[in-house]
């Protein structure tokens, strides 16, 4: 597989004999029903947030594993969407608005939306970056931001129109 392009083929692997699954890059894994899914994370409460994040980071962590040290933003954005496809989170969506990155689950089973889908994509990037990052919800996207920054960007984006209200308080410094 090139370094440019997530090719899934054979990175899923199924030994029914020994009754496992496993993904490349991460290891043995648990075929869950969409339904099966909302179960859990319902039981898991307030916790699920929890939940969501570390199955991110054990995805961006394959992700990082896969990808050369000068990736551009590109090539991970897409072999980050071929992750989470492959484990049925939906895909990746990426756009840029000036210097701010807002992300986006499509085709995302139906408990992961809002606060859920971004705690699994802030786990994702954390672990691709190989730093905390922290997402804020805007108008169906997530804003990367610094986690130092999450409490008075959140703030802005309840009283914003939109997100290019959130992005021009960003480029006034306003949460700095």
């Amino acid at each position: 597989m090139s370094a440019s392009s997530f090719d899934p083929a054979q990175t899923v692997r199924f030994d029914v004999s020994k009754g496992a699954v496993s993904l490349d890059g991460v290891g043995r894994a648990v075929l869950l029903s969409e339904g099966a899914l909302e179960s859990l994370l319902a039981a898991a409460g307030e916790a699920a947030s929890d939940v969501l994040r570390a199955l991110g980071k054990s995805l961006g962590a394959a992700v990082r594993a896969g990808l050369p040290d000068d990736a551009s933003p590109e090539i991970a954005v897409h072999h980050a969407s071929g992750h989470l496809g492959r484990a049925g989170f939906g895909t990746l969506r990426a756009e840029t608005w000036g210097p701010a990155l807002a992300l986006g689950l499509e085709g995302a089973p139906s408990g992961l939306t809002g606060e859920r889908a971004g705690a699994l994509l802030e786990g994702l990037v954390s672990a691709i970056v190989e730093r905390e990052v922290a997402l804020v919800s805007v108008g169906g996207v997530h804003l990367v931001v610094s986690p130092s920054e999450r409490a008075s960007i959140a703030a802005r984006a309840k009283d914003a129109r939109g997100i290019a209200d959130v992005v021009a308080f960003l480029a006034e410094g306003g949460a700095a």
